[in-house]
């Protein structure tokens, strides 16, 4: 690659990367002003449950990444960062399927009552934000 055309992009790349990092710093402060520190209380669940047909109205967003690379605690420690950076969030929860993990956020609190029992899932887990 000829130097010119490596400073060229360079220079196209910096200039394009620019107005996103000012908006990602500004939203940083903001969101810091503003972070509240949520508190979450575990819903019991067998390990064979997941988010039933009442949950689907409240689903914020969904995430899903393969077994092998996480364990139990681990996705539930995304799951729960994932719901703290969300405003809106106010439950979370999860299951294995297959080699998968399922997760998801929920626009309201989640009860035990939501969540179906499913003979293909396994370490289910489910919180809901205290106070939110």
């Amino acid at each position: 690659m000829k130097l010119a055309t490596l400073l060229t992009s360079t220079l196209a790349v910096a200039a394009i990367a620019s107005p996103v990092a000012n908006v990602v710093e500004e939203r940083g402060d903001l969101a810091a002003a503003n972070t509240l520190v949520k508190r979450y209380s575990k819903i019991p669940l067998g390990p064979m449950y997941k988010p039933g047909p009442s949950l689907l109205s409240a689903t914020e967003s969904t995430f899903s990444t393969p077994s092998q690379s996480l364990s139990a605690a681990q996705f539930t420690n995304v799951m729960r960062a994932q719901c703290d950076r969300v405003s809106r969030c106010q439950s979370f929860s999860g299951y294995k399927q297959g080699n998968n993990w399922h997760g998801a956020l929920y626009k309201r609190v989640a009860r035990a009552g939501d969540f179906v029992s499913d003979p293909t899932a396994s370490d289910a887990f489910a919180y809901a934000c205290v106070g939110c």
